[in-house]
């Protein structure tokens, strides 16, 4: 557990999307382990167009414009 509270979790998308792709989330002490795994489930397919969601979430400028703020995903 961090200091925050929650939890850092490291996934992996294998067979879920066209590419495989890897990346961390944080999520609260007190979700369930299903409630997580639905919730980077939902996040990944959302993703959608990578270079778009990196576009807005890795290199924007404006930090408080980020979409996924305790999520970031990396094509393996």
């Amino acid at each position: 557990m961090l200091k925050s509270g929650k939890y850092q979790v490291k996934f992996k998308t294998d067979g879920l999307l066209d590419s495989d792709f890897y990346g961390y989330a944080l999520v609260s002490a007190d979700k369930s382990l299903q409630d997580v795994v639905s919730e980077i489930k939902r996040k990944v397919i959302n993703v959608g167009n990578l270079e778009r969601y990196y576009q807005e979430n890795l290199y924007s400028i404006k930090r408080d414009r980020l979409q996924e703020r305790n999520f970031v995903i990396f094509k393996s």
